[in-house]
Parts: structure tokens; sequence; C-alpha cells
């Protein structure tokens, strides 16, 4: 019953400390804090979903502006890994700008010349992609971002290499993150038995060791390559 206790407050827990991290960033940035309008159009329309067995899930909703935005979802992170590959889906998000593009050196500079807005954002079971462009380059971003991951099953260890120190500086703030590294324990103590108890970060000594034969292609592990298939997007 304790742990079932400890596991229904987490959320709850989650929304408190967000909320006062918001309110302090506020408080002494000088910056009031802003209430959206829920009653606005944007928050009122129902997206249009399609679902096909083994395919992807699209979500649409129209916009009545010039620009258009495209989020590529995946159910993917430190909840499919292992204690001996955790850090390979942190990994793997910095190789995913670094990979080659059909028209440029790499995903990243693809985008740039295309003029998109990129963000990424991540949790333990979900990785987001979001790509905002001129309208007319819609298509075009959607290409990249299928180039993207496909990418990832061909790296190499050149590229691997690469982006090892900037994954591993990564982990290093997030470690130094007083608020990350409260959750991170949080998690570890409710999650015990489950990789829910696992660091988006992954280990320091995982992420020194992890190439591109683990990243890409290993069957010794859970692969995120194969969390990155389809039916998980």
């Amino acid at each position: 019953m304790l742990f079932r206790s400890f596991r229904s407050s987490l959320p709850v827990a989650r929304s408190y400390l967000g909320a006062v991290r918001s309110r302090c960033y506020a408080r002494h940035s000088g910056i009031s804090e802003v209430v959206p309008d829920y009653t606005a159009l944007i928050y009122n329309q129902e997206a249009g979903v399609t679902r096909e067995t083994g395919r992807v899930t699209l979500a649409t909703l129209t916009s009545a502006y010039n620009t258009a935005s495209v989020t590529l979802r995946v159910n993917t992170g430190s909840r499919f890994e292992t204690e001996e590959n955790n850090g390979a889906s942190h990994f793997l998000q910095h190789l995913a700008f670094n990979s080659k593009a059909k028209n440029a050196p790499t995903i990243g500079e693809a985008f740039e010349k295309l003029g998109a807005s990129v963000s990424v954002s991540n949790s333990r079971e979900q990785i987001a992609y979001t790509v905002s462009v001129d309208g007319r380059d819609i298509n075009a971003a959607i290409s990249i971002l299928g180039e993207m991951v496909n990418s990832l099953s061909d790296l190499t260890q050149e590229q691997v290499e690469q982006v090892r120190p900037r994954a591993l500086e990564h982990q290093k703030a997030a470690v130094a993150c007083k608020y990350k590294r409260s959750m991170d324990h949080l998690h570890s103590i409710i999650y015990q038995k489950d990789t829910l108890g696992l660091a988006k970060e992954g280990k320091a000594e995982n992420l020194r060791k992890l190439d591109a034969a683990t990243l890409s292609r290993s069957e010794e592990h859970t692969s995120e390559l194969q969390s990155r298939s389809p039916p998980r997007m």
C-alpha cells in the first residue's frame, strides 16, 4: 500500500515542483506569470487522428497561419532501456541531427537550409521533434524528418565519437541540476524494480562505451532503434 501511495503521488509531485519552479523563475526574473486563455479557438479544436495497425499514427490540426509545424513523437526513452545501455536514447537524440542528409552534410544543416525552427523535448517514455516552417515547405520538412529516423539505422563510429562529448556534457549538466537530480532520485526509489527508475540522460560510464553497432543494430540489448519503428510513432 505504501508503494502504491508513493506511485500515485508522483504526478502530483511533478506538477507541484513544476509550478514552484515556474513561479520562482517569474519572481526572480521580473517577468509576470502568463495565464493562457483556454477559451481561445486553438484550445478547442479537435485534431483529426488516423490510426492504422503497424503504421504511424497521424494527428492533424488546421491552422489559419502561413506557417506550419510538424511534430514527430516517438514512444522511446530510458523506460525502454536496460542498466547496460541506459543512455542510448539520450545519445541518439544528439546523433539525430548529426546524421547525413540527402541534400546537406547533416540533418541539422538540412533544416537550416529550409529556414526551419526545430525544438526537441523528451521524457522517460517519449521524445518529440517539432519543426516549424513556411507552409509551402512542410513536405520538405517531413521528408527530412524521415531521413533523420532512417539514418539512425546506419551510424558510423566517427559520428558517435563526434557526438560523445556533447552527450557527456549534457549528462553532466543534468547531474549538476538539483531539480533533475532530485527527480531522478525520486524515480529510482519509487520504481526500484522498473526501468522507469532509470535516468533520462543515462549513466556516464555507459555514454563513454556505447558504440555505433550497439546504438544502430545491437540485438544483445533493448535496441533503441526498434523503439523508433512506425507503431511507436
